[in-house]
């Protein structure tokens, strides 16, 4: 792959400093909010039934025809809410609470999906014993397809939970299904807020989506397993899932270091704010992921990390990075060498990896090569036919040598590095495929960096014509090629990651999130 790489490379003037005229507050809305369910006039629907218990409800469901509305009555419940019926893409079957917010789930309640085209709006579950609240089957052979779970909450925080608690909260089977515009958090016990799972009749191919959810306030877990979501495991990591978790706000999600563990192939991450959380998007098993337009902010919070780097053929590419100062497996950019041989549960061997277009601010070091020690006399497979290229790495407060680390022998050979710029506090780097350049960053009044960052005027051209966006959603024009995360003729242009106008359920609900 290296030899294949066509390279034009020039700079023509001196430009002493980066134009940065951008600032991200997280309260503003970068584009329009996503796709967020409405109700109908009841004039709309072909039939309109009103319940006052769960178990009604479900008999509803089970006898409702495409197009219809089962209405749930305000007030409190207890118990499962089987959801299972046939609707259409045109005519779905609507559950939705009289008033959104108002109807409440606690104790021992479930609500399962079953059928087509289902969708469930306005339930909160609190107060709920710790166990798997909600699932996408109705049985081991019945998935639920297309169905939706929208505008809702599961709020932990008040739980009692039993010593040694260990469940998934949410468990994704089937395909085409979505979660979003939720608010999930509270989760104290062990095991993932959300997990797709690829077993029974979809063991891949799922195409469901996550998005435009707030997650929140996810202690330490003190151990492995405390993910908010995973995609997969390590059974079917080798399944393609294309599954996309996009437009969501993680806020102190410190379960563990994976707060999102990718364990299949082929999803898309994309557009997510992770904001002061322990951890980051890991892509720990199966191949072809794309994690591009992530905005990750640390706030120097100990055991931030961001990307963690596993198996084959990703795309890496328009994440802005700041502030983020873990290392080892929380680095900010942690690349691992592979195990020989890899069990399904190991180290695949990273390769055909493209690593472009990133922005990083005032984090911790980059490793290249990382080896859990653990694994240390087998994980000796070094990434190979890899680009790391059109980066922006800005510390001023480590050298070059402490601010991208290559270990453990780590060949460096296999690797495409080039194109890359560094501002480092000696201001002296000298690591081949990285130029020293003086950068600057504008900082406003949440502690974040303005965007804009392109030293102009640079050409470097690589076969990364994915790339056609910067972070701001906005056109890469051919022209100018530019490193970082945003391309300088988008600069003043507000980049397009999730705010919190934008993410959770639509009524009031009190959370924790960040303070203006």
């Amino acid at each position: 792959m290296k030899r294949n790489i066509f390279l034009v490379f020039i700079l023509s003037g001196f430009v002493s400093s980066l134009l940065s005229q951008t600032a991200f507050n997280v309260y503003d809305s970068g584009s329009p909010d996503g796709t967020r369910f409405e109700l109908k006039d009841r004039s709309q629907y072909t039939k309109v039934t009103e319940v006052t218990t769960l178990s009604n409800a479900t008999k509803a469901c089970a006898s409702a025809s495409p197009g219809e509305l089962i209405v749930i009555k305000n007030g409190t419940y207890t118990g499962n809410l089987n959801i299972s019926g046939t609707g259409t893409a045109e005519k779905p079957i609507v559950v939705t609470a009289e008033t959104p917010g108002k109807v409440i789930l606690n104790g021992a309640s479930t609500i399962k999906f079953g059928g087509e085209y289902m969708i469930l709006n306005g339930i909160v579950m609190k107060e709920f014993k710790e166990g798997t609240v909600v699932t996408f089957k109705w049985s081991s052979s019945v998935h639920a397809f297309n169905c939706r779970m929208t505008n809702c909450v599961l709020d932990g925080k008040d739980n009692t939970v039993p010593e040694g608690t260990d469940v998934n909260w949410i468990l994704i089977f089937g395909k085409y299904n979505r979660i979003d515009h939720c608010y999930i958090g509270g989760k104290s016990s062990s095991n993932t807020n959300i997990m797709l799972k690829l077993e029974g009749p979809t063991t891949s191919d799922n195409y469901c989506r996550i998005d435009h959810n707030f997650f929140g306030d996810r202690p330490d877990n003190g151990k492995n397993g405390g993910e908010t979501i995973r995609l997969g495991d390590s059974n079917t990591s080798l399944n393609d899932a294309y599954t996309m978790i996009e437009d969501n706000f993680f806020y102190h999600c410190d379960g563990e270091s994976e707060i999102l563990s990718i364990k299949s192939g082929k999803n898309i991450i994309r557009r997510n704010t992770i904001y002061e959380s322990v951890g980051g998007i890991v892509l720990r098993h199966g191949n072809g992921n794309t994690v591009e337009s992530n905005y990750i902010f640390g706030n120097y919070k100990p055991l931030t990390g961001a990307i963690r780097v596993i198996n084959a053929d990703h795309k890496i590419y328009n994440n802005f990075v700041q502030a983020c100062v873990g290392s080892d497996f929380h680095a900010p950019l942690c690349i691992l060498k592979g195990i020989k041989n890899s069990a399904s549960n190991g180290y695949h061997r990273v390769r055909n990896v493209v690593i472009t277009n990133n922005t990083f601010v005032d984090c911790d070091s980059i490793l290249i090569g990382f080896v859990n020690p653990r694994d240390a006399a087998t994980q000796i497979e070094d990434p190979i036919n890899t680009a790391i290229v059109n980066n922006l790495f800005y510390n001023t407060r480590r050298t070059g040598n402490q601010m991208i680390q290559f270990q453990n022998n780590v060949n460096k050979a296999d690797l495409i590095i080039s194109s890359n710029y560094v501002t480092t506090k000696d201001g002296n780097y000298k690591e081949p495929g990285f130029t020293e350049k003086p950068l600057s960053f504008e900082t406003n009044h949440f502690g974040m960096s303005g965007l804009g960052e392109c030293t102009a005027p640079i050409i470097a051209k690589y076969p990364v014509d994915f790339v056609m966006e910067d972070i701001t959603g906005s056109t890469r024009p051919d022209i100018v090629a530019c490193a970082g995360a945003q391309h300088i003729a988008n600069t003043g242009k507000t980049f397009n990651c999730a705010t919190l106008d934008r993410v959770g359920p639509s009524f009031d609900y009190m959370y924790n999130k960040p303070v203006r």
